[in-house]
């Protein structure tokens, strides 16, 4: 008997109080990015369009600890102005899932953007317009690194050609036979560099390419703006191919070619675990789900010792030994899940500015 009241508490108390306690330490603040990318990161001034790709996470527990009684948490995309207060060009409000963890990701067109560096704040409540009035708020949960665009106009071009070290040389006078870069592009294909900024940097800053029949990117050899090298290109929009590894992959399958659909398992670490603690964390929610039917299964066991105890006083009295431990298990977990909260909680009051 003593034995089996020994196992009841450390099937309920020992592992799943321990793992939460560990899994709290980590994201206090609720949330974070982990991924933020914009697309392409240069463009012309007369087509300024570039996509943004911005994924979110929330952990429910400390979300909830930190935000406190704002329900919604909110993200948005900044251009950083010194001096002038960022104000967001776009902004989102949304609801995380109650008691699991929040993932979304988005891809953002954006018609028009200004040239400087884009990141993306993570903050508690309903959209607000300025980097300023999340601060001010104290409810910003994670801000991203910059990304830095750069616009340029469409004079902004010369000649060149990719050397023999693989960078672009370009030609000091924007000749278009590169004339005057023999030395380094002698016998090289001379096509347009656009913008100049690329002169001297590695080739596999921008390639220029197109989706061709068989639905993969054929790209061009030299970076020609035009893909006027490229046989398969002919007729085809020239387009800038980022990252460079689509070259040859099917990644551009036109809307007319087949598609194929495959059926996969989910991962059951879903979530994109970037650390130790992020595995903790979705490890410790596996184990909270299954601890409470673990006491439920318990409970009715108990119940059935109980209920046909008749003419067997012991097993009576071990069905009641069964309950009175579960209910102590259970009523242990929680405190200590209130306890670590309530810890964390003190912890940020502390820091709060």
């Amino acid at each position: 008997m003593r034995t089996m009241k020994k196992y009841i508490l450390a099937s309920l108390i020992t592992v799943v109080l321990v793992f939460p306690s560990i899994s709290f330490a980590s994201q206090t603040t609720g949330g974070d990015i982990p991924k933020f990318d914009i697309q392409p990161r240069s463009v012309s001034a007369a087509n300024p369009k570039v996509t943004a790709t911005i994924g979110i996470k929330i952990y429910p527990n400390e979300f909830i600890s930190y935000c406190k009684n704002k329900p919604n948490v909110s993200y948005g995309l900044f251009l950083d102005v010194p001096g002038m207060g960022d104000r967001a060009a776009v902004s989102w409000t949304d609801v995380p899932t109650p008691n699991q963890i929040f993932e979304k990701e988005i891809n953002v067109p954006l018609t028009s953007v200004n040239a400087g560096d884009w990141y993306v704040l993570l903050y508690c409540g309903t959209a607000l317009q300025t980097a300023n009035d999340i601060l001010l708020s104290r409810g910003q949960m994670s801000e991203s690194g910059r990304i830095t665009i750069e616009v340029y106009s469409q004079s902004d071009f010369t000649f060149g050609c990719v050397a023999a070290d693989g960078k672009y040389s370009c030609s000091p006078g924007a000749k278009p036979d590169c004339s005057d870069v023999t030395a380094s592009c002698g016998g090289r294909a001379c096509s347009k560099i656009q913008p100049k900024s690329l002169c001297g940097k590695p080739a596999t800053a921008i390639v220029m390419g197109c989706i061709a029949s068989d639905g993969k990117y054929a790209c061009s050899s030299g970076a020609g703006s035009n893909c006027s090298d490229i046989p398969a290109c002919a007729g085809k929009s020239c387009v800038q191919v980022n990252p460079p590894s689509l070259c040859g992959t099917g990644g551009g399958i036109p809307p007319t070619a087949s598609k194929s659909y495959f059926f996969s398992i989910t991962n059951p670490l879903k979530g994109g675990p970037n650390d130790l603690f992020d595995i903790i964390n979705i490890v410790t929610q596996w184990i909270i789900y299954i601890s409470v039917p673990l006491a439920v299964l318990w409970i009715m066991y108990a119940g059935f010792l109980m209920l046909t105890a008749g003419p067997t006083p012991a097993n009576f009295q071990k069905g009641k030994g069964i309950l009175y431990y579960v209910v102590i298990g259970l009523g242990i977990i929680f405190i200590g899940k209130g306890f670590v909260t309530l810890i964390i909680s003190i912890i940020q009051l502390g820091g709060t500015p």
